[in-house]
């Protein structure tokens, strides 16, 4: 705890210290220096270790043939960017064993609920994707807008079958997230399913928000920055499934207290770092 709180507390210094950098470094027509910039660069985040060996779930080898087989089945020919073949295809997401990124954080997972939070797995990665690269939506807001607001009919419950949106790529991400959150909520109870609702919906808003300053020369201020990133980091989903995969809920009482609450914002620190 103690090597995490100092790993932690160097990262603040280091983004601190490049703040009021950035404040003395703005050139006369209003852009950072090319000096500045440089120095960003050569800011070294320390690594955040782990103090746990990693586990996998049980039943591993059958969820990656379970995984291997949906992924071919949904996305042999994902549309990338201009029709060219898209780098999320489904060779992509098969070798790179997003999969894993389930089976392992969810080891202890009850197993009749590992199929569908595996496919999200993969889509979640798809979609990030997706809305990073400036080559598929990161930098074009109007594609950007059609793909999030299609997806988010899925979680506002307001999702036609099949997707009527015209464009391949929005078409699939929109069906294949109907299809594993039905399978999700079947036997969620209510109110943990309006929190991942929620925490999807959050997700997917943030990201939209991030797409016009790819294009832009002005940037938000850093309490907005982290905010955005702060949902769009994809952690609060994942969050929710902790509870749903091992088969409890936690009372309001419980989410609100401030030992937990001081947790999931470590965690959201935690993750930012290393995504850094």
């Amino acid at each position: 705890m103690e090597a995490t709180a100092a790993d932690s507390h160097f990262g603040d210094v280091a983004a601190n210290s490049a703040a009021m950098a950035a404040d003395e470094a703005i050139s006369s027509n209003g852009l950072p220096s090319l000096g500045l910039l440089s120095e960003v660069h050569e800011i070294v985040i320390p690594p955040i270790p782990c103090s746990f060996f990693w586990k996998n779930h049980p039943d591993y080898k059958q969820l990656t043939v379970m995984s291997d087989a949906w992924v071919l089945s949904h996305f042999p020919n994902m549309p990338g960017a201009d029709g060219r073949p898209s780098s999320f295809a489904a060779d992509h997401l098969i070798n790179s064993a997003f999969h894993m990124q389930a089976t392992m954080p969810f080891a202890t997972g009850l197993s009749a609920r590992m199929p569908p939070i595996i496919k999200m797995i993969n889509w979640f990665f798809m979609i990030d994707n997706i809305l990073d690269d400036p080559q598929e939506m990161g930098a074009d807001p109007a594609r950007a807008d059609h793909v999030v607001d299609s997806v988010l009919t899925v979680f506002r419950d307001t999702y036609q079958h099949p997707s009527p949106n015209p464009s391949p790529l929005v078409h699939i991400l929109t069906d294949t997230a109907a299809e594993w959150w039905a399978e999700m909520c079947q036997d969620m109870p209510p109110k943990q399913k309006a929190r991942l609702s929620t925490a999807f919906c959050d997700y997917l808003e943030a990201n939209r928000r991030q797409v016009p300053f790819r294009n832009s020369r002005h940037l938000p201020d850093v309490e907005t920055y982290f905010k955005m990133r702060a949902d769009s980091i994809g952690w609060w989903p994942c969050a929710v499934l902790i509870e749903h995969s091992q088969g409890f809920e936690l009372d309001d009482e419980s989410l609100s207290h401030p030992l937990l609450m001081a947790l999931q914002e470590a965690t959201v620190q935690h993750i930012f770092l290393e995504a850094l």
